[in-house]
Formats: C-alpha cells, structure tokens, sequence
C-alpha cells in the first residue's frame, strides 16, 4: 500500500488566456518495502535519512492535468527517511554483528519532495468573471500492476496552504 498527501503551498502563475497554472506543491508519499531490513534506527525520523535513494524502489507517480497531458515537474527538494514504527527483530544469532534490525514491512519510508507543477486546465469562459472553475490533478503509479500497489489517499489529503485571494480571482 502507498499513500499519498499533497499540499499547495502556493500558485506561482496563473495564465488565463493560456489557460495553464503552475503551483508549488509538497508531496509526501509513503509505502513499505517488506524486501528491506534496516540497522539501528532511531526514533526521530530525520537522523533515518536514506543517503544512497538508487538503491531502493521508489514509487514513480504520474501526474495528468484536465486535458490528460502529463503536468511538466521541476524538483526542488527531496528526501527520504525510515519511520521506526515497530520493535526490532529478534537478535539473529548466526552473525556477529550488534546491529539491531527492523523490518521493512512494519517500518515504513516517507518520501518528501516540494516540486513545481505546470500543467493545463480547461476552462469554460462563457460565463467570465462571474463564474467558478474546477481544475484537477490526478496522480496515479506509473508502471506497476494494480493487484501488487495500490496508490491511496493519505491523512490529508490534498489541501490548499496558499493565499486564497489572489489579485484577480479567489482560490
């Protein structure tokens, strides 16, 4: 299972003509991999970075806009760390080692990136200025099957954090 909570922190441009938006986004996807076990971690989630990203699977999300086109993205930032959510393993005696180990099926990874996202809206203007207009994203994995991820919704959600009155139109 693979959770997904997105934030708009803010829109960066709004073209009406051009009928386009581009929003900055903090997107936090969450998953387990039960293949993975993981040495000594700590209960603060940050001092769990994963240094070394190419070395795990990474869900790869595929953003669509309105007119189904794949919205453009430019990363700013991005992170990934463990979340110690259950004890370690019992102590494996074959090896010498003083690690303590933590399933990857009950300790999940929490990706964070803040990314730019560009994409189009279709908007009816018969009506202009005195109407409302819904633009949409959706998110699904790219490349895997349905029956091995499922992509769903986290706590949140997907929530606006911007300026709700911008110059020319409400949010």
């Amino acid at each position: 299972m693979t959770t997904l909570d997105v934030t708009v922190i803010s829109i960066r441009t709004f073209d009406l003509l051009e009928q386009k938006l581009d929003i900055d986004i903090l997107m936090v996807l969450e998953w387990n991999d039960p293949r993975l076990n993981y040495a000594n971690l700590n209960n603060q989630s940050v001092l769990n970075y994963v240094q070394n990203k190419d070395d795990l699977w990474i869900p790869k999300l595929y953003i669509t806009d309105d007119t189904q086109g794949k919205a453009d993205r430019n990363e700013r930032s991005s992170i990934i760390v463990i979340v110690k959510q259950a004890n370690q393993l019992p102590n494996n005696l074959e090896f010498l080692s003083e690690d303590l180990i933590y399933s990857g099926s009950d300790n999940p990874l929490i990706l964070t990136q803040e990314q730019t996202v560009s994409f189009q809206c279709q908007f009816d203007l018969g009506n202009y200025p005195f109407d409302d207009q819904t633009c949409s994203l959706t998110f699904t994995l790219a490349g895997v099957d349905g029956t091995m991820v499922n992509l769903l919704e986290g706590k949140i959600g997907a929530i606006y954090n911007g300026t709700k009155i911008l110059p020319e139109y409400e949010v």
